[in-house]
């Protein structure tokens, strides 16, 4: 069984196709170590969403927090995880550090026509 927050939400990541160039050099500390790195360009857009799996519902926490999510300059980092969450327990091997997400404010919206 997951053990995972109950208060932090589910994302729907959509791809970027359009965005500026970051460029911005960042210290990034998490629990495994502490690096230097390039915030390059954002790769993704993660929007909160209801996800329901078999019979239950996980409904929305916080419908302003989003997330975008940058690219690295990739360092590698081999680190194992075994996880827990409503799909599986699973372990989890790591290769490289290459996206930095990051907690936003969608500030517009404006649907895009696609061309048939």
């Amino acid at each position: 069984m997951s053990k995972a927050s109950k208060y932090l939400d589910h994302f729907k990541a959509y791809r970027v196709i359009e965005g500026k160039a970051i460029e911005k050099e960042v210290t990034l500390v998490d629990q495994f170590d502490k690096e230097k790195n390039v915030v390059l360009r954002p790769v993704l857009f993660c929007v909160p969403v209801a996800k329901t799996h078999g019979d239950k519902t996980t409904k929305i926490i916080n419908a302003r927090d989003h997330l975008v999510v940058y690219e690295l300059k990739p360092q590698e980092h081999d680190v194992k995880f075994e996880v827990s969450d409503q799909f599986s327990e699973n372990t989890l091997k790591t290769s490289a550090c290459v996206w930095l997400c990051v907690p936003s404010a969608k500030l517009k919206f404006e649907e895009i026509k696609r061309r048939p």
